[in-house]
């Protein structure tokens, strides 16, 4: 789970938990959202560099996907991710990103099929995100 769902699954359950909605939450996850935005460019950049030193780096591939969905660049963040399966179709970690991008940036309820597939790979993220987004 990237540190903007971990921050944003805190929030929601301190939220649910104590009956209280504060605006902190969302002016902390905001904060965040504007320094990925920031970074994002010059991130690509650097893992394109890195891509071209280890073109079979699953990684790498989920790594600029995330920098891309920063942007909004949510085909370009699904093409890296897809990219990571074509590598190596057991990376938990590129379905779980898929899942969530689709779940929570396009609304497409399709994402906890991707999730459910991290999750049986053993991604312990997964099945948390599985249990906050699919299964209410």
């Amino acid at each position: 789970m990237n540190l903007l769902n971990v921050i944003q699954l805190i929030f929601h359950n301190n939220k649910h938990s104590n009956g209280k909605d504060t605006n902190l939450g969302d002016q902390i996850i905001s904060e965040i959202e504007n320094d990925l935005k920031q970074r994002a460019p010059k991130d690509i950049l650097n893992y394109n560099k890195s891509i071209v030193q280890e073109p079979q780096n699953p990684n790498l591939y989920c790594l600029r996907g995330f920098a891309k969905e920063s942007i909004d660049d949510f085909e370009g963040a699904l093409n890296d991710y897809n990219q990571a399966l074509q590598i190596d179709e057991n990376y938990s970690i590129a379905y779980y990103y898929i899942g969530l991008l689709k779940l929570t940036r396009l609304n497409d309820q399709k994402g906890c099929l991707e999730l459910t597939k991290a999750s049986e790979l053993g991604l312990l993220e997964a099945k948390k995100a599985l249990e906050y987004y699919c299964e209410k």
